[in-house]
C-alpha cells in the first residue's frame, strides 16, 4: 500500500514507511459569506411571514437599547446579502439559515522515520480516491528509507498532542486570506482551509501503514530534483531538513539513468534560442530562472522515448512567471481612498468582451469582503494566484484616478488574447495539481500529467508562444 500525490508518473521515489491516522473532526465549512456572530445569531432568531420588530429583537438579545442602531446596521448587511428579505409592510419574506457545523473525516500521514507529521489535513473522499494506492510501490522505481529501532507506535498522549499542533496551524492558516483559486500554493498545503476542532482519533491503537513517495527528478543540467508532493516545487523545506540527508544519490542516478542521457547538453543549447527571445523583453532575474526551465523542457519532450517522463512538468514554472510579472505591474498602484465592504467585479463593470472566457465568469461575481481604507488593494484581496491580481485590476480602476491603472484596466479588459492566455494556465495549473477545493470542475483536457507526449509538447509550445506575447503586451504598458 502506498501514497502518491503526483498522479500516474513516477519513474523515481524516495519512499518512507508511514502510519495513517483517521481523525474525526467537527468542521465549520469556510464560506464566501463572511458572518459576525450578531449576524449570525439574527438569522437563528428570524423567521419568514414575521413581522420584524428591532425593539423586541434588541430585548431578546441583551442589547442595551442605546446600542439599537447596531442591530439595525447588522439587518442591513444581511439584506445586502441577500440573506435577509423584507416586504414593504415589514414582514420577513425570506432568511437564509447559517450552516451549522458537522462531523468529517480525516486523514494524518505520519512519517515513521522521522517521527512526525507531514503537514497536510486530508478529507477522507479525497485521500481514498486520489491518493491511496492499495497495491505495493514498484520496487524497481523506488529508493526505500527504512526507519530506525523497532518501529513502535509513539504515545497516545503524543500523537494525540501532535495532530493537535496540527489543526491549530491549520486553523491559524484558514483565518488568513488564502485565494480560494490558488489553495495548494498555501505553506506545505496544510488543508483543509476552513477550521476544525478533533473530537476523536478513531484508529489511535492501530493506524493504517502505507509508504509515502516522494518524486526524484532531472533538472535542466542533469542534477537530482526532489519534487514537493503538496506544492510541486522543489524548495519543500520538510524534504530539505529530513529526507535529502538520507538518500543514497548515486543510487538515485541510476534509477534515473542519468548517466544515459545523451541529449542533454544539445536540448539546452537548443533552448537558449527562446532564452535570448525573452531576454529582450524581460531582465528579471527570477523570470530568466523559470524561462530556462520551460524552455529545456520542451526541449526535451523532443526527444524520442520516454526521457522526458524523468523532468517535472512545467505549468509550475509558467504560473509563477506570470504571477511574478502581474505583482510586479500592480506594484505600481496606490492605496484605496476610503473602505469598502462585500463588493463584486460585477458591480463596477461586466467585462462584457471577455466574460465568457471561464477565468472571468468565475470572478465576477465574487465577493470580496472587505477593501481597506490606506491600504494597497491587493493586500485586502491576498497575492496568492491568478485570479487575485485579476480582481485587483478590474477593481481598482474605480477606486483609484489613476492613469496608469486606468490603462492596464483597459489592456485587460479589451485584449482578449492575454486573458485566453491567463485562462489556459489557470485551468493547466488547477487540473494538473487536482486541486481538491475545485474536484467537481476538474477537466481531464487539462491535467498536464495524463497527456501522451505529443500534446503535451504542443501544449507547452503554445504557451511559451503567449508567454512571448504576454511580456511585449506588459512592456508597452
Amino acid at each position: 500500500m502506498h501514497i502518491n500525490f503526483y498522479g500516474s508518473h513516477i519513474d523515481c521515489g524516495i519512499v518512507i514507511p508511514t502510519y495513517v491516522y483517521r481523525i474525526i473532526a467537527k468542521s465549520k465549512q469556510k464560506s464566501n459569506i463572511n458572518l459576525d456572530i450578531l449576524g449570525e445569531t439574527l438569522l437563528e432568531l428570524l423567521d419568514v411571514n414575521v413581522i420584524l420588530e428591532i425593539d423586541k429583537l434588541v430585548k431578546l438579545l441583551g442589547i442595551p437599547y442605546k446600542y439599537k442602531k447596531l442591530v439595525v446596521n447588522e439587518i442591513n448587511e444581511l439584506m445586502d446579502l441577500g440573506l435577509l428579505e423584507i416586504n414593504e409592510e415589514n414582514i420577513i419574506t425570506k432568511v437564509c439559515k447559517v450552516e451549522k457545523s458537522q462531523f468529517e473525516v480525516f486523514y494524518l500521514i505520519y512519517d515513521k522515520v522521522n517521527k512526525n507529521f507531514l503537514e497536510c489535513i486530508i478529507p477522507k473522499a479525497e485521500f481514498e480516491q486520489r491518493y491511496l494506492d492499495r497495491s505495493d510501490f514498484d520496487k524497481s522505481k523506488g529508493f526505500f528509507i527504512k526507519e530506525n529501532g523497532k518501529g513502535n507506535l509513539a504515545k497516545k498522549y503524543t500523537i494525540c498532542d501532535e495532530i493537535s499542533k496540527l489543526i491549530n496551524k491549520s486553523n491559524k492558516i484558514s483565518v488568513e486570506e488564502i485565494d480560494e483559486d490558488d489553495y495548494d500554493n498555501a505553506p506545505e498545503f496544510i488543508r483543509p482551509y476552513y477550521h476544525i476542532a478533533l473530537e476523536e482519533v478513531e484508529n489511535i491503537d492501530n493506524p493504517m501503514e502505507a509508504d509515502f513517495i516522494f518524486k526524484a527528478t532531472v533538472g535542466k543540467d542533469g542534477e537530482i530534483q526532489y519534487q514537493s508532493p503538496f506544492s510541486l516545487d522543489y524548495n519543500s523545506v520538510y524534504i530539505n531538513n529530513y529526507i535529502k540527508n538520507k538518500v543514497d544519490e548515486k543510487v538515485v542516478k541510476r534509477l534515473l539513468q542519468i548517466d544515459y542521457f545523451r541529449d542533454l547538453d544539445q536540448c539546452k543549447n537548443k533552448s537558449e534560442i527562446y532564452i535570448n527571445k525573452y531576454k529582450k523583453l524581460d531582465q528579471d532575474k527570477q523570470r530568466i530562472e523559470y524561462i530556462e526551465r520551460i524552455s529545456f523542457y520542451r526541449e526535451v519532450l523532443s526527444v524520442p522515448g520516454e526521457v522526458y517522463k524523468n523532468f517535472a512538468l512545467v505549468i509550475s514554472d509558467i504560473d509563477k512567471l506570470v504571477k511574478s510579472v502581474l505583482k510586479e505591474l500592480i506594484s505600481k498602484y496606490g492605496v484605496i481612498s476610503h473602505e469598502r465592504k462585500n463588493i463584486t467585479i460585477k458591480a463596477f463593470c461586466d467585462l462584457e468582451e471577455i466574460n465568457d472566457i471561464k477565468v472571468i465568469d468565475t470572478i465576477i461575481n465574487q465577493r470580496i469582503k472587505m477593501i481597506s481604507k490606506d491600504k494597497e488593494l491587493i493586500k485586502s484581496i491576498g497575492e496568492s494566484s491568478i485570479v487575485s491580481y485579476l480582481k485587483c485590476i478590474y477593481i481598482s480602476n474605480y477606486l483609484t484616478s489613476s492613469k496608469y491603472e486606468q490603462k492596464v484596466f483597459e489592456v485587460f479588459s479589451s485584449n482578449r488574447r492575454i486573458i485566453e492566455f491567463l485562462n489556459s494556465i489557470w485551468l493547466y495549473r488547477n487540473n494538473t495539481s487536482h486541486n481538491i477545493e475545485k474536484q467537481k470542475h476538474y477537466d481531464s483536457d487539462y491535467d498536464m500529467e495524463i497527456m501522451v507526449q505529443d500534446r503535451l509538447e504542443e501544449v507547452i509550445e503554445e504557451l511559451m508562444e503567449e508567454i512571448l506575447y504576454f511580456a511585449q503586451a506588459i512592456k508597452e504598458i
